[in-house]
């Protein structure tokens, strides 16, 4: 990847992807965070989807507040303020004694920490010269992290209990606070300044809009995996490993957005994404068996995660909606939460036919803005 020589600084790049990683890392452990904390304190199913939605409230939330903190104090500030909030939350969540108190700290853990390190850490990443690359870079940190935290702690001994979660968490921010000094330096170049908003034209919002419905894609494929699965007649013991193989295909998409960021035009990827969706859909939809639920859950992953670095990419190099970068997180989360709430709304359709039809809908509308953008942009240039 190449980058600036002010951007050369050692370990730089890594502090920034730490910050992002620690940001998400709640929602990438999600599987194992959720039921630890059922079994720690006794929580009921709807109870345990109420956590996950005041942390994803309070990171949306959080987002918004950075798009006005970070101009003011700078995005590694932005990110040292959210490491210690992550750290700070996830430690106090060990001993909170009622679902009550938990709903509050996990609110107050994404308000204060997810929101702030991930907004800060997607801002940096934005600012680099090959800003698609770096954004392809953090998703497969992400994917990374959480496969090696799922499949391979369990067999050194380490137990999922809700201490060795929490403190899993708190350990990576801990880590991004050491490294935390290695974060680029505040900028105040008119291209760094956050204040410029060019929200008179409807046409700057089109990327973060795209970015919205994009994500609900992600969530309405993801949470139905499983079912989706069992339409297709996957037995128990297979699911589990085609949905590893599917993360690796998700990884896989990751790398391939980093390797083609210069040599593709983003457009063109994002055309080939809408085209892999398409396919992945149809065989969920006519293919049947599990071989065909395969092919299409690892087609559906690899161009998702070849699809979100492009569109991150989009809104940092858009002069007119680059502004908006720091709400990336927390529109992508609602995107992502909104996925199984539409999906539940229509499920008297069939579930396979429901999330198809969301699914492709969510991909379309959201590439489609892209397109739009794209030829508003050309549009000013000339």
């Amino acid at each position: 990847m190449r980058i600036r020589a002010r951007e050369a600084t050692p370990l730089q790049l890594p502090a920034v992807l730490l910050a992002g990683m620690s940001g998400a890392a709640a929602f990438n452990l999600a599987p194992v965070l959720l039921p630890a904390a059922s079994d720690a304190l006794a929580l009921s199913d709807s109870q345990i989807g109420y956590l996950m939605t005041a942390e994803i409230a309070g990171l949306a939330l959080a987002s918004l507040f950075s798009l006005l903190l970070a101009p003011r104090l700078g995005c590694a500030v932005l990110c040292r303020l959210g490491l210690v909030g992550i750290l700070a939350g996830n430690l106090s969540s060990q001993y909170a004694s009622g679902f009550e108190g938990l709903l509050l700290l996990r609110f107050l853990t994404g308000l204060l920490g997810d929101g702030l390190a991930y907004s800060g850490a997607l801002v940096l990443l934005g600012r680099r010269s090959n800003a698609t690359a770096a954004f392809a870079l953090l998703s497969l940190s992400n994917m990374i992290y959480a496969v090696c935290a799922l499949a391979l702690l369990p067999p050194l001994g380490i137990n999922w209990d809700w201490t060795s979660v929490t403190s899993l968490i708190a350990g990576t921010a801990t880590l991004g606070l050491v490294l935390s000094g290695r974060l680029p330096a505040r900028e105040t170049s008119k291209a760094a300044n956050l204040t410029h908003l060019h929200l008179t034209r409807p046409a700057s919002l089109l990327p973060t809009i795209g970015l919205f419905t994009y994500a609900v894609n992600l969530g309405a494929v993801w949470t139905y995996a499983e079912s989706l699965g069992d339409a297709s007649g996957v037995q128990g013991g297979k699911l589990g490993l085609y949905l590893s193989l599917s993360l690796v295909c998700q990884a896989a998409g990751s790398l391939t957005a980093l390797a083609m960021s210069n040599r593709i035009r983003r457009e063109s990827l994002l055309l080939s994404v809408l085209v892999m969706q398409c396919i992945a859909m149809s065989v969920f939809s006519f293919g049947g068996g599990p071989l065909a639920y395969l092919l299409a859950i690892s087609l559906w992953g690899f161009s998702w995660n070849l699809g979100i670095a492009n569109f991150l990419g989009s809104i940092a190099h858009s002069p007119a909606a680059r502004p908006l970068l720091p709400l990336a997180p927390g529109v992508e989360a609602l995107g992502v939460s909104m996925g199984p709430a539409l999906v539940a709304v229509f499920l008297h359709r069939g579930v396979v036919t429901t999330v198809v039809v969301v699914a492709l809908a969510s991909a379309i509308s959201g590439i489609s803005a892209i397109f739009l953008a794209a030829r508003d942009d050309q549009r000013r240039r000339r």
